[in-house]
């Protein structure tokens, strides 16, 4: 194997050794797999798991991170020749925003469980709602705030956060001369070794601070918040994966960049941003990972439904007429099927009179079945009142 003895030595050429060529066949697969899982979803987007996602959130978070997981993952090839106040930029706005839209994209899980048990608790509740009282403007814009989703107040908060971000990353930029390629406070150094002073300077500590506080504050926040979700998504298990796998990156950089002592073995190879580089696969795969795991899963379980109701029809056909007619002087037609396709795959067919039964007999657990791990509780309260509705109008 060929490699550099010297590893990411900061000199006039570049590394495209047998490492450097391992990283850059690395991300261009990952690249592909990613852009490939975009293009699935927004196929499929139209699919209510998916749908309710938030797709276009989850999609510019992975893409805002991708921008700077291809930076650090051609770190060791470029060796340095990369500008450093481009990746100042870079790691300054680019990855704080998205990760800070990643974690915006976990709140919509949080979201929808409390609009879901909002709507239980409507549904529960036989109190008649008061009229509206008249407020004050002041009134009007908090009781508007108060109506606000969870995920569009992460919004909200994410874009005030962000504005400080890049103010603070512009006057810091203005006020740094080695960000701007003068690095004469470093002596006559060569431009490749004045790249590798600029990435040590403390300007790059509040990038680290925006870092520590999505990943750390806010995450672990939002792991306690979701804590009694249990869904059929796996969404809970997505989150909880990516929020956990973004922990150990910020500490392990900062442990790289500035104890060199300890890290110099591994930062000829393995170059500081890298520790962050696994966090930021687990949050792309799970994000994009997930959503197409349960499509497949969708897909699979529409097949089987549909063989199930053609191998029942075939059984019925080949009952003769008076088997059927003696049968049916028992049984309804929906119990012929039924108990046929029990006795074909071993499992009850979930018919759409198993559906009527469940919504006249079993209303309410269905209802709290859908809203809490299914998220589709607007579906059941929409058919119960449809029901409601018929029998009032039959009387």
């Amino acid at each position: 194997m060929q490699l550099n003895p010297k590893g990411r030595d900061w000199g006039a050429i570049v590394n495209f050794d047998d490492l450097g060529k391992l990283y850059t066949v690395l991300i261009v697969i990952w690249t592909a797999w990613l852009f490939t899982g975009i293009a699935w979803l927004i196929w499929n987007r139209r699919l209510p798991f998916v749908r309710i996602r938030h797709l276009p959130v989850a999609i510019i978070s992975t893409l805002f991170l991708h921008i700077y997981l291809v930076k650090i993952m051609m770190a060791y090839t470029t060796n340095g020749h990369f500008s450093c106040s481009a990746e100042f930029w870079i790691m300054s706005v680019y990855l704080p925003l998205g990760i800070a839209l990643f974690q915006a994209n976990c709140t919509q899980l949080r979201s929808i469980a409390e609009r879901q048990e909002r709507l239980l608790a409507r549904h529960a509740s036989t109190d008649s709602q008061s009229p509206p009282r008249s407020l004050s403007l002041v009134g009007r814009m908090w009781a508007q705030w108060k109506d606000l989703s969870q995920a569009h107040k992460s919004y909200v908060f994410i874009g005030v956060g962000m504005l400080v971000q890049v103010i603070m990353t512009a006057a810091i930029y203005a006020t740094s001369p080695e960000l701007q390629g003068d690095w004469s406070s470093y002596g006559d150094l060569p431009y490749n070794r004045g790249q590798g002073k600029c990435r040590r300077s403390a300007a790059w500590v509040p990038s680290a601070f925006w870092q520590l506080f999505w990943t750390w504050v806010y995450g672990p926040y939002e792991l306690y918040r979701i804590r009694h979700v249990r869904d059929t998504h796996h969404w809970r298990l997505q989150t909880i994966l990516c929020i956990v796998a973004g922990l150990p990156g910020t500490p392990l950089w900062l442990g790289a960049l500035f104890a060199n002592i300890t890290f110099r073995p591994v930062n000829r190879w393995f170059v500081p941003p890298m520790w962050l580089a696994p966090g930021i696969i687990v949050m792309q795969a799970c994000t994009i990972g997930f959503p197409i795991y349960e499509t497949f899963e969708y897909s699979k379980a529409k097949r089987q439904h549909a063989d199930s109701l053609q191998s029942a029809s075939t059984m019925i056909n080949s009952v003769d007429y008076e088997e059927k007619k003696d049968f049916r002087v028992e049984h309804s037609a929906e119990t012929l099927l039924t108990a046929i396709h029990s006795q074909f795959t071993g499992r009850t067919l979930y018919s759409k009179a198993a559906l009527d039964f469940a919504l006249h007999q079993m209303s309410a657990p269905l209802l709290h079945f859908a809203a809490t791990k299914d998220f589709s509780g607007e579906n059941i309260v929409f058919l119960t009142s449809v029901i409601r509705w018929r029998a009032a109008w039959a009387q």
